[in-house]
């Protein structure tokens, strides 16, 4: 369903389940949240779902997980609603924190070029905080013949952070680099796998759904994985069936990766901003060093 945020999603399953479990069948649920549903490509998808159940059809999937469960659910029960809200919210995180990791670094290079930048052309402009008839130190030369080119540096870096952020966003495989998240990705595609199994979707049909080639024994081995975890999915795969297996998986996927993410996150801050400041500090210590030297030579 492209109309939906993943986080709608989870909502959505997560509301569907609660009314399962209260006795409600899929299709009066999903009558009750799509009247409460405001107007969007959302609410129009999730009523065809409605009114394909309606005409006593199976409404067809797609290639999407969350028509999969919906249009199944009702023989399966709420659990598999809850592993489906539980896979979206989770994907939801990954793809939040990781926005969250790259906006600090991004926002303070872009601080740094705007402060390159002003420095620059105060010094174009004759605006320098010593004599212009000074000789200047060898630290202060090298920093003001530099400055142009720094700014550029800092201006293109902020621009491929950008690019970096705003694709990250809409697709995961650009963020796999920051610890954690590639884990939580990778446990988001197994519940999903996992839930499709549990209502009744062939199984290469399910590896399907989340973007795994056909014939894996778990949807994921190929991306998200060390060889340790890859051993332990297929033991898991052949010891207690695919959909359980891939569950077991899934929540030692979920505990490594927030752990794994949370720390980046507690440190990725301090070092971004440990470079802002060497990098200002070295720029505001060249700038007044003439000014030192000046004094220096006057005592």
């Amino acid at each position: 369903m492209s109309g939906w945020a993943q986080e709608d999603r989870a909502l959505v399953l997560g509301q569907l389940g609660a009314l399962r479990r209260m006795g409600w069948s899929v299709l009066d649920g999903a009558r009750l949240v799509a009247d409460g549903l405001g107007p969007g490509a959302g609410r129009q998808e999730l009523l065809e779902v409605v009114h394909a159940l309606e005409r006593g059809e199976t409404p067809e999937a797609r290639g999407d997980a969350f028509v999969a469960l919906l249009a199944r659910a009702d023989a399966a029960g709420a659990e598999v609603l809850e592993q489906g809200a539980h896979a979206e919210r989770t994907a939801w995180e990954a793809r939040h924190a990781l926005r969250a990791a790259l906006s600090s670094p991004l926002a303070l290079t872009l601080g740094l070029a705007a402060v390159w930048a002003v420095v620059n052309g105060a010094i174009k402009a004759g605006r320098m905080p010593w004599p212009q008839d000074v000789a200047l130190p060898g630290y202060t030369f090298f920093v003001v013949n530099v400055l142009p080119l720094l700014v550029a540096v800092a201006v293109f870096a902020a621009a491929v952070g950008g690019v970096i952020l705003l694709r990250a966003s809409r697709q995961m495989t650009w963020g796999a680099a920051v610890p954690g998240v590639s884990k939580l990705m990778a446990s988001a595609r197994l519940r999903t796998y996992a839930a499709a199994i549990d209502v009744g979707v062939a199984q290469d049909a399910a590896l399907q759904l989340v973007g795994a080639r056909s014939g894996s024994p778990l949807p994921h081995l190929e991306r998200g994985l060390d060889p340790r975890g890859e051993l332990l999915g297929r033991r898991l795969v052949a010891r207690i069936g695919p959909a359980a297996g891939a569950r077991v998986l899934a929540d030692e996927l979920e505990e490594e990766g927030r752990r794994s993410l949370r720390q980046f996150l507690n440190w990725a801050p301090v070092f971004a901003v440990l470079l802002f400041s060497v990098g200002l500090g070295s720029t505001v210590g060249a700038l007044f060093l003439p000014i030192f030297s000046i004094a220096g030579a006057i005592r």
